[in-house]
């Protein structure tokens, strides 16, 4: 059984009194030895929405994006669409941890950082 996820789809929605201030997702595959999971962004469709400036970068444990402005997409919700261009083949799950920093409209002063991790394992999600 082929367990290789090929794209990972991932949108942020908050709410209307709320804009977005930064992202960073740090994708992991911790049962894996070797190499680590790498991603790379897909451009949007021609009818999608933008993505945002988007920072991806690899280290030893796997994959980090990070969104330090999102401009006029601050205001809306956000779609953005990985590429797996590797996946660890002892790999059987993935890990995702998110940080999203959002400021209230109406007090730009008041930040909420929300922090956050998705677990997925082949026995059930992939």
């Amino acid at each position: 059984m082929d367990i290789t996820p090929r794209s990972l789809f991932i949108s942020i929605s908050h709410r209307v009194d709320t804009r977005l201030q930064s992202l960073t997702q740090r994708f992991v595959t911790p049962d894996s030895n070797g190499t680590p999971i790498r991603l790379s962004v897909q451009p949007p469709e021609d009818n999608e929405s933008p993505n945002p400036p988007i920072s991806l970068s690899q280290n030893e444990r796997g994959a980090v994006l990070e969104v330090d402005e999102f401009g006029t997409l601050a205001d809306e919700s956000v779609f953005i669409t990985l590429t797996i261009s590797h996946w660890p083949k002892s790999a059987r799950g993935l890990v995702i941890e998110n940080t999203v920093e959002l400021i209230e409209t109406e007090a730009p002063d008041h930040t909420a950082v929300l922090n956050g991790q998705l677990e997925f394992n082949a026995d059930s999600d992939i």
